[in-house]
């Protein structure tokens, strides 16, 4: 029979005393996108020691195989006091204090899940199906149609996205407007893939369906493409929100939700264009390589290649560091939040655009804490999990999220870009380890580059959804209605005001500025109830 919630609780507490008493905490870090900038800011404290360090190597594997390898030995052994992992949480990792990683949270990290739990949220209550993400449909591949042995013509959903598709381009499509859907562009996104590897866009269905039916890919997300969005320097962008997820099992919620409150843009190498195709020039063969890789569906499927340039509309750093025109514009195509807000001034990007970010943030947390709950039930070691959210915003304004990360990669892409991971970095062991385990060194925040990105006083991390008092207080209280949990945003809502323009003032001021609550803020609060 498992123990009680009380008898774990009291478990964990003698485990944490245990490590408060060390000299040094032992802690295991997986090779991965982030493991860099979290052994450097562990490193930075004085007081933490890499136990795979402590594993003799297998000198039959190379490079990261051999030191991820050296981490699953290490977990299996009882004494760490925190495991980050770049893949799924392993039962062993219930062997530490804190970990990185929920179970469950492919329910938002694999796109096809992602799209099945964001509309069922939508449909329990009440919401609007397409408010928050661009109109998709889940589709089979090649593979699961020749399982099933039903040809792509016959099969329900592929005739679902015909309709769709069929509706935009006659105006009758009542999420797509006639100016949005001129170019009537699609999307075939790999249901598990990541870095854009295997995304196929094309204007006529039958290249779409020849495509997915051709892979060795089991399933899709076909994806009306936003046709108008707003552009960086006449150039296709999207935004990378950096968002936090712990888990609060002694509260009603289970749950915490915090974004960071920097991020930073993902720029393209090449101007904006619906009209531009492949066939109009390269700008050589690192860039024809780079085209026909992005353009299969998979390393055995067939070479089909979209007639569209893919590197003028995939905004992936995996994809445009692969181009030959990769920092043309600007370093490592990346810029800020304080770059967008100078090519755009009118946009009002932390008044306005933020916070329906955050609400967009904060909600997909809310559909997906049944699946997070239910995975972890309160048990276990202490998570602390931070996922990387890409929005594409609509020239309006409007922001839409694409996809949600596991992994967020926590490299440097620019010399003001590393400034800031590293503060990224020091202030998640700030928030997730050093209450629990104290630092022989104190280190100081990192700086940041005053340029690109204003430097702040304390922790970045803003708080959105909590069920517990926290200080400041969150953005968002949770509410219930229809057996989950809808946001409600407090009157006034604050986020920290970081445009340089504005940073002397509100320092001089310390306040902070106000952002503004939408119409569908109002009609979710007035639908649903306070939880006590």
């Amino acid at each position: 029979m498992a123990p009680s919630r009380a008898v774990q609780a009291s478990e964990t507490a003698c485990r944490r005393r245990a490590c408060a008493q060390q000299r040094t905490y032992r802690y295991c870090v997986f090779e991965g996108s982030a493991s860099a900038s979290i052994r450097a800011a562990l490193a930075d404290r004085g007081v933490w020691h890499d136990a795979a360090l402590d594993e003799p190597p297998d000198v039959s594997l190379e490079g990261r195989n051999r030191l991820n390898e050296q981490c699953q030995r290490a977990v299996q052994k009882s004494g760490l006091a925190f495991i980050w992992r770049h893949l799924t949480p392993s039962r062993t990792d219930t062997s530490a204090l804190v970990i990185n990683k929920w179970v469950g949270m492919e329910c938002l990290t694999a796109k096809d899940q992602m799209l099945k739990t964001l509309l069922a949220y939508a449909t329990q209550h009440g919401l609007p199906r397409f408010d928050s993400i661009p109109v998709s449909l889940e589709v089979p591949g090649g593979a699961s149609l020749r399982l099933a042995g039903t040809p792509i013509a016959d099969n329900s959903a592929w005739r679902a996205l015909q309709h769709a598709h069929a509706a935009v381009a006659d105006g009758s499509h009542p999420d797509v407007t006639l100016s949005d859907g001129q170019a009537n562009l699609w999307l075939l996104k790999p249901s598990r893939g990541c870095g854009g590897t295997g995304i196929f866009i094309d204007s006529d269905i039958q290249a779409l369906m020849d495509y997915a039916s051709n892979s060795a890919v089991g399933c899709w997300v076909a994806q009306k493409y936003l046709e108008r969005p707003l552009l960086f320097d006449g150039r296709k962008f999207d935004m990378r929100v950096w968002a936090l997820v712990s888990s609060a099992p002694e509260t009603a919620l289970g749950l915490e939700v915090r974004v960071y409150r920097e991020g930073y843009l993902r720029t393209s190498s090449e101007q904006y264009s619906l009209q531009r195709k492949v066939s109009d020039g390269f700008h050589g063969e690192k860039d024809n390589i780079s085209r026909a890789r992005c353009a299969k569906a998979s390393p055995d499927g067939p070479a089909i290649v979209s007639k569209y340039d893919l590197l003028v509309h995939l905004t992936n750093h995996c994809q445009q560091r692969a181009a030959s025109s990769l920092g043309r514009y600007e370093e490592g195509n990346t810029a800020s939040y304080a770059d967008l807000e100078r090519a755009h001034p009118h946009l009002e990007l932390r008044e306005r655009v933020l916070p329906k970010v955050y609400e967009l943030i904060a909600s997909s947390i809310l559909a997906a804490r049944p699946h997070l709950v239910a995975a972890n039930n309160g048990r276990g070691p202490q998570v602390y999990a931070m996922l990387g959210y890409d929005f594409m915003l609509h020239e309006s304004g409007r922001p839409f999220l694409i996809e949600v990360n596991a992994n967020p990669m926590l490299a440097s892409q620019a010399s003001w870009h590393g400034m800031l991971v590293r503060r990224l970095a020091h202030d998640y062991v700030s928030l997730a380890l050093d209450p629990i385990f104290p630092a022989v060194l104190q280190p100081p925040c990192p700086p940041l580059d005053g340029s690109h990105v204003a430097d702040w006083q304390g922790s970045g991390w803003v708080n959105l959804v909590a069920s517990r008092s926290t200080t400041p207080p969150p953005i968002f209280s949770a509410k219930a209605s229809k057996g989950g949990y809808v946001l409600c945003p407090r009157q006034p809502i604050q986020i920290p005001s970081m445009s340089l323009a504005a940073h002397v003032l509100a320092e001089a001021a310390n306040v902070d500025s106000p952002c503004l609550e939408t119409d569908s803020d109002k009609c979710s609060r007035a639908s649903t109830e306070e939880i006590a």
